[in-house]
C-alpha cells in the first residue's frame, strides 16, 4: 500500500495538484479503501471462527473451524489463481469476503459437510460405558442392546451399516421444514 500511495502522489504532483490534496487523495482513494475493507473483512472471518469456539465450545468448533478454513481457503486460493492482475484479485477477494460476511460466513455446502460428518460419526457409534452394559450392535453399529431386536437383522453386516449410514445422510439433508413435518407426523 505504501508503494501504491507513493505512485499516486507522484502522478498527482505531475498534474499540479496541491500538496494537501495529493496527500489526502493518496491516503483516502478507492484503491486504499478497497484494500483496507478487504483486510477488515478477512479479519472478520477469523473473528467468526474464534467466536464459534466461544459460543459453541471446542468440540463443535474443532470440526466447524476445520471445515470452514478448508472451505474459505479453497475459494480464496481459487480467486487468487484465476485473477489476471493484482487489482482484479483484490476486487474479487473483497466481493467474496463482503458477500460471505453479509451471510455471517454461512454456506449451505459448509453446513452440509458438517451434517454429513456428524451423521457419519453417529452411524459408527462406539460402546458407551456406564449405561447398564449396553453394547454397539455388531451388525448395524447402533446401540440395539441385543442383535435379535436389531431393526437391520435381515441384512448382512456390511449392508446393515450402509443402510444406517444412508438413513443418517437422509436425515442430514432434510430441510428444517421437512424435519419438522416428519417429527410432527410421529413416523
Amino acid at each position: 500500500m505504501a508503494n501504491q500511495s507513493l505512485k499516486f502522489q507522484s502522478i498527482l504532483a505531475a498534474l499540479h495538484w496541491s500538496p494537501g490534496a495529493i496527500k489526502q487523495h493518496a491516503l483516502c482513494n478507492w484503491f486504499h479503501r478497497l484494500g483496507t475493507d478487504t483486510y477488515d473483512l478477512y479479519s472478520a472471518l477469523h473473528l467468526h471462527l474464534i467466536n464459534l469456539h466461544l459460543k459453541h465450545g471446542w468440540d463443535y468448533a474443532k470440526l466447524a473451524i476445520k471445515l470452514a478454513i478448508k472451505h474459505h481457503s479453497k475459494h480464496l486460493m481459487s480467486i487468487r489463481a484465476q485473477a489476471p492482475g493484482c487489482l482484479t484479485c483484490l476486487v474479487r477477494l473483497y466481493i467474496y469476503l463482503r458477500d460471505s460476511h453479509q451471510q455471517s460466513f454461512y454456506s449451505e455446502k459448509l453446513q452440509e459437510k458438517r451434517n454429513l460428518n456428524v451423521m457419519e460419526k453417529l452411524s459408527v457409534l462406539e460402546t458407551q460405558g456406564g449405561r447398564g452394559g449396553s453394547k454397539v450392535c455388531a451388525k448395524c453399529g447402533m446401540n440395539c442392546k441385543n442383535k435379535d431386536v436389531c431393526p437391520f437383522r435381515a441384512y448382512m453386516e456390511g449392508d446393515a451399516k450402509k443402510q444406517v449410514k444412508g438413513i443418517w445422510e437422509f436425515f442430514g439433508k432434510l430441510s428444517k421444514n421437512d424435519m419438522a413435518k416428519l417429527i410432527a407426523s410421529g413416523e
